[in-house]
Formats: C-alpha cells, structure tokens, sequence
C-alpha cells in the first residue's frame, strides 16, 4: 500500500477520533445549548483538524526551504514547522469560532478557551505527524541500507569472479593442453566437467541463493578439475546427509572456500591437501576445514572473499560465518539455511 495513502487514511481517523473526544468532553460539561450548538462545533472541530493535517503536509513538502532557514539542522528544522503550525492553528482557532459562531448568532465561549483548545489540537496532530514521518523515515533508511548493502556485496561479487576465474580458466586449460599432448583417455571426461562448472556460473551469477544440491554438484565437477591437476595430492572429502540437499546457500560458497584453499596452501606429494566438508549437527552449520601449511609466499589477496560470504549470509538469514584457525587447521562454519518447508534434522 502506497504510504501517502496510507498517511491520509491515519490523518483522517485522527481527525474523526479528536473531534469525538473534544465534542464528548463538552458534552459531559454540558456546554452545548441545542442540536445546532453541536453540530457547528462538530464542523468547527473537523474543519479545524483538517486544516492543521493539511498544513503539516503543506509544510513537510518545503524541506528544502526550511533547509536554508535551519543549515540542514532537522532539530532546527522541526522547531521551524513547529512554530508556523503553532502560529497558524492560533489564528485559524480565533478566526473560525468567531465567524461560525457569529453566523448562527450564538454568543460565543471566552476566546481564550478557543485557543487552549485549538493548541492542544495542534499539539496532537504535530506530535502524531512527526511520529508517523520519523517511522517512515527509518523504514525507508533501512530499505535503502539494505539495497547499498546487497549492491555492495554483489559488487564485490562480481569483482572477485573476474579475478579469480580468469586465473582458473588458465589452469584448467593447461592440465586439459597436457591431457590432450598425452593423449590422456580422461580428456573427454575433463572438458566434460569443465563445461559444467562453466555452465553453474553462467546459470547461477544473477541468483542469491541456490541449493546445497546445486551446489554440491557443482563442487564435485570442480574438485574433478582439481584433482586433474594435482593428482592424488588434492582430497576433497564430503560427509553431508541427503537430507540437508533441499537447503539454500550463497552460490559459489562452498567453491571460493575450496579455491582459497588451494590457493594458500601448499600442494604437493609431500604436503597433500585435504579438505572436509562435513555437516555439524550441534551447530546446525556445514563445516568446511583443511589442513594448514601455508606457502611461503602468495600471489596478493584481494581481501573480499570470506567477507563477501559472510556479507551474503548475513543478508539471507542473519547469521554471519564462524571461521577458526590454529596451526593445523583452518575452518569455516556455514549456517544451514532452510527453505522454509522441512525441519532441521540432528
């Protein structure tokens, strides 16, 4: 629903429900003379609500006036609507008891009654108007927070695919030269995963979120790729029950952990390296650990990797990733996400 409709529709029940209080507290003081008595002030009562809503509204589309007068101060700014709504509802409070009740020849209350009455009037509507606006104006703050948050993180996204598959690209390429030089018979097999892990990111590189499914299989056509080129050297070990499959996840999670990990470890006859990926019932996460033993040095990190996956998780179900490291170990923990239709299992 359309918010300045909405706003109108509150502004409008406000009025009705001022004019009855005003109206019955006359009433129990028994102040009215006749049916005509209260039918003016009726009309005075809701002529002079609505014109105070009207006002504000008024006053609320002159921002940017009221910023010269203020220096952009919203305190300053308040206290300057707040005043000419004080101002305004003084004169309209005066003005309008006197030509209503003048015209029906009616001797009018003391005045200042009138205008006691016409300022808590406006007092109410101002502490309402500026009540409702200052919700308004943080949904609409958080809306916008989070639309520069799931752009920011995209971005970074995006910036690191271009960083990190062109490189994978080449690799992939040179084991498949030499498979092919060698006449390996796993070369068919070979292009055969590599068009499917091209195929998930080409499928997948506008998506939020995926399945552990999807993306479990995609992650077994990568560590093929992997394992072509590092030999037994690489591991990849996967202890995940059938049952977690229909779970949603960031794309590409479980690919940029395996990729760093390659990437800043040692991989060799001597130091081969393992990675398990296992669920963890009692955190209701995924784990995902490898052995450490660091290269001594590395290409330069861009740094965006881990928190971008933390940044996509927070975004999908508020739960950022755990990561833990010692000197044998290092391991991330992935929250499980449901899909919203099957239990968490044990």
């Amino acid at each position: 629903m359309d918010f300045k409709y909405l706003f109108r529709r509150l502004a409008f029940w406000a009025t009705l429900i001022i004019t009855f209080l005003f109206v019955l507290l006359r009433e129990t003081r028994h102040d009215y003379i006749d049916l005509l008595h209260r039918l003016a002030d009726l009309l005075v009562l809701m002529t002079y609500a609505g014109l105070i809503w009207a006002i504000s509204f008024w006053l609320d589309r002159r921002k940017p006036l009221f910023n010269k007068f203020s220096s952009g101060n919203k305190r300053y700014e308040q206290i300057w609507k707040t005043s000419i709504s004080v101002f305004v509802g003084v004169v309209l409070a005066v003005v309008i008891e006197l030509l209503v009740f003048s015209a029906i020849n009616e001797e009018t209350g003391p005045l200042f009654y009138f205008v006691i009455r016409g300022l808590l009037i406006t007092a109410i509507i101002q502490v309402l108007f500026y009540s409702i606006s200052a919700v308004y104006q943080n949904r609409q703050m958080e809306v916008e927070n989070l639309r520069l948050r799931e752009e920011n993180v995209q971005a970074q996204l995006d910036v690191f695919r271009q960083q990190v598959n062109p490189h994978f690209l080449f690799n992939a390429l040179n084991t498949l030269r030499s498979f092919v030089q060698l006449k390996h018979p796993e070369t068919g097999n070979f292009v055969v995963q590599l068009s499917e892990v091209y195929r998930y990111l080409l499928q997948n590189s506008q998506e939020n979120k995926v399945t552990l499914e999807q993306e479990l299989s995609m992650l077994k056509a990568y560590s093929y790729l992997l394992q072509a080129r590092f030999q037994d050297n690489f591991n990849l070990h996967l202890n995940i029950p059938n049952a977690l499959y229909p779970r949603i996840m960031p794309p590409l999670t479980l690919q940029l952990l395996v990729e760093n990990a390659v990437k800043h470890n040692v991989v060799s006859s001597e130091n081969p390296l393992h990675i398990w990926i296992e669920w963890k019932p009692d955190q209701q996460a995924i784990e995902v650990r490898n052995n450490r033993q660091p290269k001594r040095s590395t290409s330069t990190s861009t740094g965006i990797g881990l928190p971008n996956i933390d940044q996509r998780y927070k975004l999908l179900c508020g739960r950022g990733i755990n990561i833990e490291q010692s000197d044998l170990f290092f391991s991330v923990s992935l929250p499980i996400i449901s899909n919203g239709t099957e239990p968490l299992i044990g």
